[in-house]
């Protein structure tokens, strides 16, 4: 997975998990087109549609690894891609409609309208603003935190080994 992928992940993790957090489960029952809206509005003002967006330029790159493996065919490739961009560009809207209607199966429309408001209000569309940002600086900032923790981890190990009279 490539670094904006992560990013990707992590900002829809970001958005999702607080939003999902303590929502009862509606097992079995179809959110209502109002709640549908709604969650729709939440997704796209939250910024997790940019998530779903970030992803067509990686699998444009992919589609090129594994087609363009004769040069007389690369103009032609690059040429069908610039047609169909579009079509592909319009097809997170499916992405959007998926990922509210499982907002809208866990989080009662009541709510949902509130979260809205929330995305759209000046504090919300500032933090949607700031995640990408943010985002990129928590994975830094993790990989360095991952890194140090698997220094205490591996020294505490040792310790415990040597106290138990093992050697490696």
């Amino acid at each position: 997975m490539n670094r904006f992928a992560r990013l990707a992940v992590v900002g829809l993790i970001a958005v999702a998990a607080p939003l999902a957090a303590g929502a009862a489960l509606a097992q079995g029952k179809e959110p209502t087109e109002a709640q549908m809206t709604v969650a729709r509005e939440v997704v796209k003002a939250s910024g997790l549609d940019r998530s779903f967006e970030a992803v067509i330029p990686g699998l444009f790159a992919q589609v090129r690894e594994q087609l363009v493996t004769r040069p007389e065919i690369k103009a032609d490739v690059e040429e069908i891609i610039t047609k169909i961009t579009p079509e592909i560009n319009a097809k997170t809207n499916d992405m959007v409609n998926v990922a509210a209607k499982i907002f809208a199966e866990q989080i009662p429309e009541a709510d949902l309208t509130q979260i809205a408001a929330f995305f759209t209000s000046p504090a919300g569309v500032k933090y949607v603003q700031s995640q990408p940002a943010v985002m990129q600086e928590m994975m830094t900032r993790m990989q360095d935190w991952t890194q140090s923790l698997s220094g205490v981890v591996v020294e505490r190990i040792r310790n415990e080994l040597r106290q138990r009279g093992k050697t490696f």
